[in-house]
């Protein structure tokens, strides 16, 4: 089948939020892969040499235990309520503990290089704050990675032809 007979199978409606779902899912996994990394450099830097790379290994275990919780919640929650809420709810909560480790940092006098000649400086917090703010954020992951899998039916409904081309489409753009 060639390309436009994918595209054109679907209604313009349908077209337009598939385009909205790609874009939506490109910038949250760039984000997520810029906030993941930063937290395992950060934690790097922030632990003590001599326990670090246990510390990090152990911070990444939960992050990853906390996206199976993340997942499990799931299916309560979309029952309950509209999946665009619940997915606007675990995209804030992300995006609240994102900006809490800034607040956090500036808070206990912490600087950017920017605006300190060059050298970065911490604050004083204690890094084992990680912890909890990492564990949270992998709830978050967790529900967003399993809603991005509930949403094609939403937009294309359950034509599983359709489901099939959306699916090509959003992995051939996605990958």
């Amino acid at each position: 089948m060639a390309s436009g007979s994918y595209w054109g199978s679907f209604a313009s409606r349908e077209r337009r939020n598939i385009i909205i779902y790609i874009i939506g899912i490109m910038f949250y996994k760039l984000g997520l892969e810029s906030f993941n990394g930063g937290i395992v450099s950060l934690a790097a830097d922030r632990f003590t040499a001599a326990n670090a790379f246990g510390k990090i290994g152990a911070l990444t275990g939960l992050n990853q235990a906390m996206q199976v919780i993340g997942s499990i919640l799931i299916a309560p929650l979309v029952k309950k309520f509209p999946t665009r809420s619940v997915l606007a709810t675990a995209i804030f909560v992300f995006g609240f503990i994102t900006i809490l480790f800034l607040i956090i940092d500036a808070a206990t006098g912490g600087k950017p290089r920017i605006a300190n000649g060059g050298q970065l400086q911490y604050g004083t917090w204690n890094p084992n704050a990680l912890f909890p703010l990492y564990m949270i954020s992998g709830i978050s992951y967790g529900m967003v990675e399993l809603i991005r899998r509930i949403i094609p039916r939403d937009i294309v409904g359950g034509d599983v032809q359709k489901l099939r081309k959306m699916d090509a489409i959003v992995h051939i753009l996605y990958e």
